[in-house]
C-alpha cells in the first residue's frame, strides 16, 4: 500500500499557568493551548497542530517549512501460525485427508 504522510517538526513549548499549564508551538502561528498537566497541554496542542495543518491543506495554502511531505510504502509481513483449537471443527470445514 503506497500511503503519502506528512511529517510535522515542531517545538512545543510549556508553561506553568495559574490553573495548569500553558502550551505553544512557535512555528505555527495559532497554536496556544491550555492543559491541567504537562501531559495535557501538550496533547491539546498536538491536536491543535493536526486541525492547523488540515485546515492549510484543504485550503490549498502553502505548508510551512516545518512540514515535511514524505512518500512512503509500507509492507506487512505475513506470518503463518499452527494454534491448537479447543473446540471440535465441522467435517465440512476441514481439507479431505
Amino acid at each position: 500500500m503506497d500511503n503519502t504522510i506528512l511529517k510535522v517538526k515542531v517545538s512545543i513549548s510549556v508553561e506553568p499557568d495559574d490553573e495548569g499549564y500553558y502550551a505553544y508551538c512557535p512555528e505555527l502561528k495559532g497554536v496556544h493551548e491550555f492543559g491541567e498537566t504537562v501531559d495535557a497541554a501538550i496533547e491539546n496542542t498536538k491536536e491543535s497542530i493536526i486541525a492547523i495543518i488540515n485546515s492549510i491543506v484543504e485550503h490549498g495554502d502553502p505548508l510551512p517549512e516545518c512540514v515535511e511531505i514524505i512518500r512512503e510504502t509500507q509492507t506487512a509481513e505475513i506470518h503463518k501460525l499452527e494454534i491448537p483449537f479447543p473446540y471440535e471443527i465441522p467435517e465440512e470445514y476441514l481439507e479431505p485427508a
